[in-house]
């Protein structure tokens, strides 16, 4: 039964991605050094749990697509979706709506009123309802360091920190497969397989190819290395420290 459940959903709830090589809606390559790959099947994670119901975690897989782990959930009420998993949680989860509950273990998902102090969260919503936009990557976790004014205040692991509404969700816990980080692929095969092409180096080209190209003999690169477009590509700022969309969003930054 769990087996025809897995694959019923597994084929409902995804759809095969799309190859696009580098390049944008024009057709022209904007990110050099992609193309080919194995087949990737992208899995809708739902990001926003309020069900508001239990549920169980029947299988547990890898995806191409993330770097955490995935599962499928079976809820009371017979619904069924994707969730991202978190380290030391249990078969049974919750997803939606805190004021029943009397205690929250890793895994489970509510609001951020409910969760007590220094508690390590992930999967952390901006906006009521929009769903889990931060700390989403294997290994991520946020720290809960105050709430004020119906505020909370998430310390994240960059230094900064963000308030946002108590009625905003979040998941208890690490994301799961924080060893991730030290995976080593091996073989240039493996990042074949993955969508990346080896890239030729820029004195290596034609002049009318990039801008370190020609010239006779082996030689370095120059003392101002730029890419193929002509900007500088080291010692520039690739931060901007006024970003509109997050301006909103920013409470205090660590000095």
């Amino acid at each position: 039964m769990l087996k025809y459940i897995f694959k019923y959903f597994n084929k409902n709830l995804s759809i095969g991605l799309k190859k696009k090589a580098g390049r944008n809606f024009s057709g022209k390559i904007c990110v050099k050094g992609r193309g080919g790959g194995n087949k990737t099947m992208f899995r809708n994670i739902d990001w926003i749990r309020r069900v508001n119901q239990f549920g169980v975690i029947i299988k547990n897989f890898y995806d191409a697509v993330r770097t955490a782990r995935v599962g499928l959930v079976v809820y009371d009420n017979g619904l069924c979706s994707f969730i991202t998993l978190s380290e030391t949680a249990d078969v049974r989860v919750y997803s939606g709506e805190g004021s029943s509950l009397v205690k929250i273990f890793p895994g489970w998902s509510t609001n951020l009123y409910k969760f007590n102090f220094f508690s390590l969260i992930h999967n952390i919503e901006l906006r009521v309802g929009k769903g889990a936009q931060l700390i989403r990557a294997s290994g991520g976790a946020g720290l809960l360091i105050g709430k004020l004014k119906k505020k909370a205040i998430i310390k994240l692991k960059s230094g900064w920190q963000i308030s946002v509404s108590e009625n905003c969700m979040a998941t208890l816990g690490k994301v799961s497969n924080s060893e991730n980080k030290f995976k080593n692929l091996g073989k240039a095969g493996k990042k074949r397989a993955l969508g990346f092409r080896s890239i030729s180096r820029g004195i290596a080209k034609n002049p009318c190819d990039h801008p370190h190209g020609g010239g006779n003999g082996k030689k370095s690169a120059p003392s101002v290395p730029v890419n193929f477009t002509g900007r500088v590509k080291k010692w520039e700022h690739n931060k901007k420290k006024k970003r509109d969309i997050n301006r909103r969003f920013i409470f205090f930054k660590k000095n």
